[in-house]
């Protein structure tokens, strides 16, 4: 660290860009509408700083994102789905697998149900996080990173009077336009908030006591070896 010019404060020292100033307090100012990684644009009642230096590096880099794009698809899904297997498998022990398809708060999850109870945990936890919007439960046989493999089990294995379940109230992202807060949408009001909305939890999940009639089909274990071994030797044929 370095001591700031303009700011009795130590700052990185190899940091890209420093702003160095001062918050002005009780004072919030519209700020955007900025793109959001949801898809739609936002403006706040943000609290307003007084800069008073820029510093910078020699030829500094100045890198920005993206906004619903890959990108940043990239950088906040992958964690979040980390984060939240090493949260939650010690309450959800058949949790297998999440997968955080976009930004706009679509979660997959993957369980290896052994009673109805699995569901219901995993409903409950999954939907208690504010980066949740609706959730989609599996069974092990579904690859829930293959958007066909998933579109086929809520298609067939969803019997919507049964198995969709409705949460109200639930915590939600700020980006998210149909959040609200006591009536109000987000957009009029100054953080401090806990934005709310309502959920949807679809359990795509074969039914414990009817396993037969859902089975996958697919190619006996055996015939698949036989055609791999075939392959292999095949590959090695057009190699010599």
């Amino acid at each position: 660290v370095v001591r700031g010019c303009s700011v009795d404060l130590m700052v990185p020292a190899h940091a890209q860009f420093v702003l160095e100033g001062e918050l002005i307090p009780r004072l919030r100012e519209p700020e955007g509408p900025f793109g959001e990684s949801t898809g739609y644009y936002m403006a706040y009642n943000n609290p307003v700083a007084k800069i008073k230096t820029i510093t910078h590096r020699s030829k500094p880099i100045y890198h920005a994102i993206v906004p619903f794009s890959s990108e940043d698809e990239t950088l906040l899904c992958v964690p979040w789905e980390v984060n939240r297997f090493m949260e939650y498998e010690g309450e959800i022990p058949c949790l297998r697998g999440i997968n955080y398809r976009n930004l706009s708060g679509v979660v997959i999850v993957q369980i290896d149900k052994k009673s109805e109870e699995d569901v219901r945990k995993t409903i409950d936890l999954f939907l208690s996080h504010w980066f949740t919007a609706l959730l989609i439960i599996t069974d092990m046989d579904v690859d829930i990173r293959d958007p066909r493999q998933v579109d086929w089990a809520l298609a067939t294995r969803v019997r919507p009077d049964r198995d969709i379940t409705v949460k109200s109230d639930q915590p939600a992202m700020t980006i998210n336009p149909v959040a609200v807060v006591s009536g109000e949408i987000t957009l009029q009001l100054s953080p401090p908030w806990v934005p709310l909305t309502a959920k949807i939890a679809i359990d795509a999940t074969k039914p414990l006591g009817e396993r037969e009639r859902f089975e996958r089909i697919d190619i006996p274990q055996a015939v698949k070896e036989k055609v791999s071994a075939l392959l292999q030797g095949s590959v090695l044929w057009s190699t010599l």
